[in-house]
């Protein structure tokens, strides 16, 4: 199967996970991986989310590390080959303004034909796919991956599932805190058996849970 995105609800997995951690090993030496570059724009670039993006860079033994920072798009000019590149956590809107931006989006277009594999964490899921905005609207992001995603938000009964439906999204992934999904170019995986698809008529108990990464 081929992975080209993985959506997290939180960071837990890129540090507990032997699922992933293996997945991503085995992409990096297919495609020759040596660089990962981290975009923070959602947090406001701050830099301790950097910190903990290197550490997880480091655990893959990634050479070349990048704070991708909203003042220094000077930095798009680092490598022609293939990335490891995680879209942070934060403010969905205030990410995407970034991302959108006519130099930064055909860059990570260009990035991910190249073989790039891109790992979005709780905002940065929903930029690899579509979701709600900061005004409550159904926003269609990068939507690599097909689906309309909700994170983290098991203690709360997934309201944001509740407005996505309301919204006309048919396929709506929901992820639970410490869980993730593999997105390949057949199916969707979970890393720990949580993560569940709904249509839009679905109530909450009638979704499918996604079958475990093998």
């Amino acid at each position: 199967m081929k992975t080209d995105c993985v959506l997290l609800a939180d960071s837990q997995p890129l540090f507990n996970s032997p699922v992933l951690k293996a997945l991503l090993e085995q992409c990096i030496r297919k495609w020759q991986i040596d660089t990962g570059i981290y975009i923070g724009a959602a947090n406001h670039d701050n830099p301790v989310f950097f910190d903990m993006a290197q550490v997880a860079f480091q655990r893959l033994q990634l050479i070349r590390h990048y704070h991708l920072q909203v003042s220094d798009q000077a930095a798009l000019q680092i490598t022609d080959s293939p990335c490891l590149i995680i879209l942070s956590g934060g403010d969905p809107d205030l990410g995407w303004q970034f991302l959108n931006q006519p130099v930064i989006r055909p860059w990570l277009e260009m990035q991910r034909e190249l073989g790039s594999i891109f790992i979005g964490i709780s905002a940065g899921a929903l930029h690899l796919s579509s979701g709600l905005n900061n005004a409550g609207e159904k926003t269609d992001y990068l939507a690599w991956v097909n689906t309309a995603t909700a994170v983290h938000e098991q203690a709360e009964h997934w309201p944001t599932v509740s407005l996505l439906q309301s919204a006309g999204a048919r396929n709506i992934l929901a992820i639970p805190s410490g869980d993730g999904v593999i997105a390949g170019s057949q199916q969707l995986a979970s890393l720990k058996g949580k993560a569940f698809i709904l249509s839009d008529t679905d109530k909450l108990n009638q979704g499918e849970t996604l079958p475990v990464h093998q």
